[in-house]
């Protein structure tokens, strides 16, 4: 919606009671009912259509309204907005985009782009780039946010078996890129292309099913991951900051560099 732009029928309501003194007539088309009117010190800009822009002048709407037997236009009273002629000018579709110049504050970080593989390209993956937390078990990070506790990374399972039982404080969305997983407290089960949400304070057990050679699986966690004992008791805790910590000493250990993380902190 363009600046100024203002939704037809919000405008008929408000029109009655509009502040400021008497402007120009905005007009409405009931027979084929606009998507949206501008109304500006001169014109009257009507948007019948995505495809279809009119302009008219004020006299030429009133004319059009008064003269004909069936109305294609009706008038309210309506206060004057001025419009900026390079908003008008957007509404041209051969006006091409321009990037914006305006003011951005120094603090603002840079985005983090990294090249998603596709599923059946998961192993063009660096080596070097899983950090590994067990002997069947490793991550890659994608986002290590430690101004707000959470993390994104894939992580990846080789082989059958429990992985761990834990809870969650905070909410964790997945998506499964290759393999199969599952809860041995519910019925269902995470195959390739599946989006799981995990809702905050659930402790469960995860597990990967005999005849999955390998698990790979988009994580985003807020919070700590809390492991738990059979009873529920927590037994240690694992968050954004021992992400960030194992990163480093993997990366430097292989031969990238404990910086190399850095890419992908905030």
């Amino acid at each position: 919606m363009l600046p100024c732009m203002i939704p037809l029928r919000t405008a008929c309501a408000a029109s009655a009671t509009a502040p400021g003194p008497e402007g120009t007539k905005m007009v409405l088309l009931p027979g084929e009912e606009p998507m949206c009117c501008m109304v500006s010190k001169y014109w009257v800009i009507i948007i019948i259509s995505i495809t279809s822009l009119e302009v008219m002048s004020v006299m030429s709407c009133w004319k059009c309204t008064t003269l004909s037997r069936r109305p294609l236009m009706i008038a309210c009273l309506w206060r004057a907005i001025p419009v900026p002629a390079r908003y008008l000018a957007s509404a041209s579709a051969s006006a091409p985009p321009a990037p914006f110049a305006g003011f951005v504050a120094p603090e603002v970080r840079d985005e983090i782009i990294v090249k998603m593989p596709s599923p059946g390209d998961l192993d063009g993956i660096d080596e070097r780039e899983w950090v590994p937390q067990t002997s069947s078990v490793s991550f890659r990070p994608l986002l290590l946010n430690v101004s707000q506790g959470y993390y994104v990374n894939l992580l990846r399972v080789k082989g059958a078996g429990v992985l761990s039982r834990h809870r969650h404080p905070g909410p964790v969305h997945g998506f499964v890129l290759k393999g199969s997983w599952r809860y041995l407290e519910h019925d269902w089960v995470a195959e390739q292309g599946t989006y799981v949400f995990e809702p905050p304070g659930e402790t469960h057990t995860l597990v990967v099913d005999e005849g999955v050679e390998e698990m790979i699986t988009f994580f985003n966690v807020t919070g700590a991951l809390l492991y738990c004992d059979e009873d529920g008791n927590v037994t240690h805790a694992e968050d954004v900051f021992d992400k960030l910590e194992m990163a480093k000493r993997h990366y430097e250990k292989v031969g990238l560099g404990a910086s190399y993380v850095d890419k992908f902190v905030r």
